[in-house]
């Protein structure tokens, strides 16, 4: 029975993994880089981000402060921790914050959360930020259930932000129970402030059980309810609501439980500019034991309230028992028409806003169906590549973009000293190379757009200079006995150069000589170099126009000729040695050896690799007998020898013989020459067992040369191996390894109270891995079965 329960707990340990930790917890977050004075902070990491939550959830809010991203931010490695109350300004910059989760569930009677940040304060602002792969999600009981994209309650300005992932409420626990109201919005669960140049695309769940007996269900692509401002901004996640009663749990006096799905959102009572869906939308409500309700609403733009010049797709499902008309319908033609210009539909009501920083819509060409859309096509970003003594090109991000608000675009540029940019265009690709500017110059360059009502939008100023030719010895490489290899690099461009290479001799030359490489990292390897010798090199480049460049004069020292015995196997009659010399040649090893106790050497030869490794073996020694071993060569006329060791032959043979299989396995061995104060006997394993766990080792007595042991802690049809061994104080003489396999052995068994793990190896088939238990410890067969 204890062994049933033993294996229940490890197949349950396998099912279901451990929670991980938080971000918040000690050594998962960064604050090193927050002080009260600063107002700008500039985070690259994960661990710098969640410091952020750690700090609000600590008090402070960022009222008056930026935090800026300068980086993509993976939040992978733990659970998020939703940041209480933010009232600053969080400016992603374009990066990607990713692989974000909250997922909270409980049983407990309350109102649960679950976002990024739970509450936009009315001074925030939350801008330039892709946030990818979210998941967010309460699972509860009793309450009330807020989940949001970004955050649960919106006072503030969300600003031109990508939404991806999933959002969701669920129901868990009795039948019986009474809820209240689940508000899930893609972006926000509740909106009061603004929502602005956005992008949804995930799935938006609000699910509360079946068996409701007040609960409403709020779901929108954006928000759930929206009391404030939502301007500019397309949905392509799909939205799911639901709700049910039944006659024994619904109280008529509260009214029916309702289920609100929208594109944009379920419920609206503020406004709604210039929006699009193009996503399926789905609102249902049980009535159990009957036909669906009615009391389920869905619209392509919001199930409750009005809109301004907001589309929805006919190539999309909305599913209700009751489906509300806000927006105007798109028809089949110009959804399945690919070049259906979607940025002209939006742009065109883009005059209507005055009071909102609202941006015109933009594409790109890679993709079908002017999806996704591009928003700010003049806040984009630019690099600056390819930067020489006098070329540059200007690459914009991204390079394709088009829009029929967009007359012309390119790039300005001027010398930081001078007063005037000087403009050029692009006619397809945002891209521009320059050939025609200073050598070693300051310049300032940033993006333009000049749009359909006459307006240049400018983006961001990126700063570069224009180099010198550069040129640098870098520190020789791969230095051995008489090679090195010599290392440089050239910070060049479109001037045109006639040979480049290094300068290099020895420290006792007087005249460099001279070698030729090319490309713009330099590398060249010398050979044939003196050992223990230092040299001097420095790069250089000679160009058309006749002016020398050079990198500083380094040095570096070549090794000496060391020689090496690596490694030795010894028996009874001979010693097996491999070596090393340090330097890559073929020459003549001598080995000189002798008896610890003779006086004078005998020789043998052998040859080197062209590497430099060698081997040879002493044969017809002396049992149990030491020998000073040597080797030397000749290399420009002196001899280079190694250390002499001492090296012996073995006093005894050990040989592993074929095991006798009855009803007991017996293990045999034997065992030649002096045996003086030693033990033998033999070590056995499961060959299916991995090395890190252990043999099993039986003792035995020596009968003449032989000995033997019995074994029956054996499995039938088990495939073991073993090898019989000498053992003398430290020192261990094994004979070769011997498979077998019992067919008819009779195990015993060692009796075990109810509360002690089984002793005996256990095997166990757990997600297709085989697990054996082995003396308390779990270890895993990768690719093996039962």
């Amino acid at each position: 029975m204890k062994t049933k329960l033993f294996l229940i707990f490890v197949l349950l340990i396998c099912a279901f993994p451990v929670k991980s930790s938080t971000w918040i917890e000690t050594g998962n977050y960064d604050i090193s880089w927050y002080d009260d004075i600063s107002s700008v902070f500039e985070l690259s990491t994960a661990k710098e981000l969640a410091g952020v939550a750690y700090l609000c959830n600590s008090g402070k809010v960022f009222t008056g402060k930026t935090i800026k991203l300068t980086a993509d931010v993976d939040l992978g490695n733990y659970d998020w921790d939703m940041i209480d109350n933010f009232n600053g300004i969080f400016n992603g910059d374009g990066h990607i914050i990713k692989n974000i989760r909250y997922n909270y569930q409980t049983t407990h009677t309350g109102t649960y959360y679950s976002s990024f940040i739970k509450t936009l304060q009315n001074a925030a602002i939350i801008e330039n930020t892709w946030f990818q792969n979210i998941s967010f999600s309460v699972t509860l009981e009793y309450g009330y259930a807020y989940v949001g994209g970004i955050t649960c309650f919106n006072y503030g300005t969300i600003n031109n932000c990508i939404v991806e992932g999933s959002v969701s409420a669920k129901f868990s626990g009795s039948t019986s129970a009474v809820l209240n109201p689940y508000y899930v919005g893609g972006v926000a669960a509740y909106n009061y402030g603004l929502i602005l140049n956005s992008v949804h695309d995930g799935s938006v769940e609000s699910m509360p059980t079946v068996h409701s007996q007040f609960t409403d269900a709020f779901a929108g692509g954006f928000t759930s309810i929206n009391e404030g401002n939502i301007i500019n901004c397309i949905n392509y996640g799909s939205v799911y609501s639901r709700v049910g009663f039944s006659s024994s749990s619904w109280k008529g006096m509260n009214g029916l439980p309702y289920a609100y799905s929208g594109g944009i959102c379920g419920k609206s009572t503020g406004n709604i500019n210039n929006a699009i869906n193009l996503a399926d939308i789905t609102a249902i409500s049980y009535q159990l034991a009957s036909l669906p309700s009615n009391n389920a609403y869905a619209s392509g733009i919001t199930a409750t309230g009005d809109c301004i010049n907001c589309y929805y797709s006919s190539g999309n499902t909305i599913t209700a028992p009751s489906i509300v008309n806000t927006g105007i319908l798109l028809s089949p033609n110009q959804i399945q028409n690919k070049s259906y210009d979607f940025t002209s539909l939006l742009n065109q009501n883009l005059s209507y806003f005055t009071n909102y920083d609202v941006v015109y819509w933009a594409n790109s060409a890679t993709t079908n169906n002017n999806i996704p859309f591009l928003l700010n096509c003049f806040a984009i970003k630019m690099n600056v590549d390819a930067v020489t003594q006098n070329a540059a090109t200007f690459t914009a991000n991204p390079a394709d973009i088009f829009s029929s608000a967009i007359v012309s675009k390119g790039f300005e540029y001027k010398k930081i000293v001078d007063t005037d940019y000087i403009q050029v265009y692009c006619d397809d690709k945002f891209s521009v190379s320059l050939t025609n500017l200073e050598l070693y110059t300051n310049y300032v360059v940033r993006p333009f757009v000049y749009t359909i009502d006459g307006n240049i939008l400018r983006g961001d100023d990126v700063y570069f200079s224009t180099s010198q030719i550069k040129v640098e010895t870098q520190k020789a490489t791969n230095i051995t006995a008489n090679t090195a290899t010599l290392n440089g690099f050239i910070q060049g461009g479109i001037t045109s150069i006639q040979s480049q290479g290094f300068l290099w001799k020895a420290a006792n030359e007087q005249n460099y000589h001279i070698v030729f490489c090319d490309g713009q990292n330099l590398q060249y390897q010398l050979t044939n170099l003196l050992p223990n010798t230092m040299y001097s090199y420095q790069a250089f480049v000679l160009t058309l126009d006749g002016n020398n460049y050079y990198g500083d004069i380094l040095n570096f020292s070549t090794q000496s000729i060391d020689i090496s015995i690596t490694n030795h196997i010894s028996d009874r009659n001979s010693i097996y040695f491999q070596g090393n010399l340090n330097i890559n040649i073929e020459t003549e090893i001598t080995i000189e050896f002798k008896m610890t106790t003779e006086n004078s050497y005998k020789r043998i030869f052998c040859e080197t690799q062209d590497n430099g490794n060698f081997e040879f073996t002493l044969t017809e020694l002396l049992p149990n007998t030491s020998y000073d071993c040597r080797v030397f060569i000749i290399y420009n006329n002196a001899y280079i020898y190694s250390q002499t060791g001492t090296y012996s032959t073995l006093n005894v043979l050990v040989q592993t013989l074929a095991p006798v299989l009855n009803d007991v396995v017996t293990l045999r061995g034997e065992v030649i020459g002096d045996m003086g104060l030693g033990s033998v006997g033999f070590e056995y394993r499961d060959v299916t067992y991995p090395d890190i766990i252990e043999s099993n080792f039986v003792t035995s007595s020596l009968i003449g040369t032989a000995f033997t042991s019995i074994i029956t802690e054996v499995e039938n049809g088990v495939e073991y191996k073993y090898r019989a061994y000498y053992s003398v104080e430290e020192n261990v003489t094994y004979g070769n390894w011997v498979n077998f396999t019992p067919e008819n052995s009779v195990p015993s068994f060692i009796e075990q109270t109810e509360n002690e793990v089984p002793l005996r190896n256990t095997k166990i088939l757990c997600n297709g891995q085989l697990l054996i238990i082995h003396e308390g410890k779990t270890y895993t067969i990768m690719g093996q079965e039962m």
